[in-house]
């Protein structure tokens, strides 16, 4: 061997040595965690407190970060729990910066959810400066006083009547559009079905909260949001700047145009004041929804640059579009699966008409409590949501793994706890039943006989931390109940106005497929997950 080859593998036999080492010890550690777990309390007062195994990794100081980072959504739990076992309750990760513990036992996520000294302060700020570039001072400002944004949502996000007014107006957009179509669309012209309804729900969604202008003046808001949409998480994990070019690019074009819209609604106020959002005026054509109002003059208060406004801006229209328009092109395609139950279609066409008034208006109270139509949404959450409800730990906290109490992890400060989604909603062992495996859209997982009736019913009931696609506790998501409604009756009225030619999937380049569609590619906690593909359809008119 040469003295050149020599010196070359002096330093990869030392990285090789200290990987396998790093992988050994790890492994060992591991082992010997998981092995805490057999013991078992003697006596209902004997008490065991457990301490979260710390998952094997290779990699000095990433840790397990790079496996957590795949792109393929539940790829790192379904290759975690091919080992590790459920009954432990939880596990920690090294995710290269502090320890993540994730839980994923019903008892212990529902003690996290219900203790309200745990906050997510850390994380809103990380997400505000790296995802929608907001400068840290900036955000510091936003978050002094927490209380004035939690009230904001509580009066305008959660209030029934302020929740009907935007599903007035997103209704009223929409219908708008679906009319057009119905005219000009010709009947022999294939369309996809997620990617005709996407466009339409977007503009319909914000315009009901923002106001015709923006996008009257910002045409192209539609792609470049749903393109941000796809790349937000690189920001937020600290991806390569050399890989994001485009995404770059876009996200400042998109930043740019909502600075100009800031701009445009200042020029309307003097006295540097919206339209009283609790006035009469629930909508106008500028500012929009009170919501707007109410935060525009939460941003006035605060001093908020316009660029930093923009940011908010663009926060506030993720939370609300990147998920609820996915959602329905999800219940849509299985509605109209050609290979799926070809009865549920008819019947859930059956139970909207039951909400349709004379005057063919949709009662959204009627509608958001139909039985059938409430199971396959929440089965569109259970499968296809993917959040990371994630909590601050500045203290050493115990959670519990049992309802006695008699077993408790323990979990120490200065360390972050983990709620993901996916393993709730995911687990075999909760969700499986004779009719529908886990992984498979079943229709009618959230129904139930009514003993008192005799009938159906839809029900929550055993649910509780397995089952949380809108967060939990404090932190849970405001625009959930708009965002149900919304979709909701997205649903009714596109089944409801049109009659539907199903010619078959397409997969994410458009070409033909047997294959309902999958995942496209995302990080871990991307929210709704979309579609890889779509469903191919030609629409015609309803006429009965």
């Amino acid at each position: 061997m040469s003295p050149v080859a020599r010196l070359l593998l002096i330093p990869a036999v030392f990285i090789a040595s200290v990987l396998l080492f790093t992988r050994l010890y790890t492994q060992w550690r591991y082992r010997k965690q998981v092995r805490q777990y057999a013991r078992s309390p003697s006596s209902e007062k004997e008490q065991f407190l457990y301490h979260p195994p710390q998952v094997p990794y290779t990699l000095p100081f990433l840790g397990n970060a790079l496996d957590f980072l795949v792109p393929t959504p539940g790829l790192f739990f379904r290759h975690l729990f091919q080992t590790h076992p459920r009954d432990t309750g939880a596990a920690t990760l090294n995710l290269g910066t502090n320890s993540t513990h994730i839980i994923f036992n019903p008892h212990a996520v529902n003690a996290m959810f219900k203790d309200r000294q745990l906050s997510r302060k850390r994380l809103d700020r990380m997400l505000i400066k790296k995802c929608f570039d907001v400068q840290s001072d900036e955000v510091e400002i936003y978050y002094r006083d927490p209380a004035i944004e939690h009230a904001l949502n509580k009066e305008y996000l959660l209030k029934t009547e302020r929740v009907n007014e935007l599903t007035i107006h997103f209704s009223r957009v929409l219908a708008e559009k679906l009319a057009h179509d119905a005219e000009t669309l010709p009947a022999d012209q294939d369309i996809g079905l997620y990617a005709w309804l996407r466009d339409r729900m977007f503009t319909a969604s914000t315009t009901a909260l923002m106001g015709k202008h923006l996008i009257e003046m910002y045409p192209e808001l539609c792609t470049d949001f749903f393109g941000f949409d796809g790349e937000m998480l690189s920001f937020f994990f600290s991806i390569p700047n050399f890989l994001l070019r485009n995404a770059h690019k876009r996200r400042a074009r998109l930043l740019t145009r909502l600075e100009e819209w800031n701009r445009a609604m200042l020029a309307q106020c003097p006295d540097g004041k919206a339209i009283d959002p609790a006035g009469n005026i629930d909508w106008e054509p500028l500012f929009g929804s009170r919501l707007n109002r109410a935060r525009q003059q939460f941003y006035a208060n605060k001093n908020l640059q316009l660029k930093s406004r923009a940011g908010f801006d663009l926060g506030l229209m993720f939370g609300l579009s990147s998920n609820a328009i996915p959602g329905t092109g999800w219940i849509l395609m299985h509605l109209l699966n050609p290979v799926g139950d070809v009865t549920l279609y008819p019947r859930v066409l059956a139970e909207l008409k039951t909400a349709q008034r004379a005057d063919r208006s949709l009662d959204v109270p009627a509608l958001i409590t139909l039985p059938l139509l409430s199971s396959v949404y929440h089965e569109v959450l259970r499968l296809y949501v993917d959040v990371l409800v994630t909590r601050d730990v500045d203290r050493d906290i115990v959670l519990p793994l049992n309802e006695a109490g008699t077993k408790s992890i323990k979990l120490p400060r200065d360390s972050m706890v983990m709620a993901p989604s996916y393993l709730g909603q995911h687990d075999a062992g909760a969700w499986t039943t004779e009719e529908a495996p886990v992984e498979t859209f079943y229709a009618e997982r959230f129904l139930a006989q009514d003993a008192e009736t005799g009938g159906i019913k839809f029900t929550l009931n055993g649910t509780s931390g397995k089952f949380f696609p809108f967060g939990g506790g404090a932190t849970m998501c405001p625009g959930r109940v708009f965002a149900k409604q919304e979709v909701l009756s997205a649903v009714a009225m596109v089944l409801l106005g049109f009659e539907f030619e199903v010619l078959g999937f397409v997969d994410d380049k458009g070409k033909s497929t047997p294959k309902f569609p999958g995942l496209r590619s995302s990080y871990q906690g991307s929210g709704v997950m979309v579609a890889s593909g779509d469903l191919s359809v030609k629409i015609r008119r309803r006429i009965n």
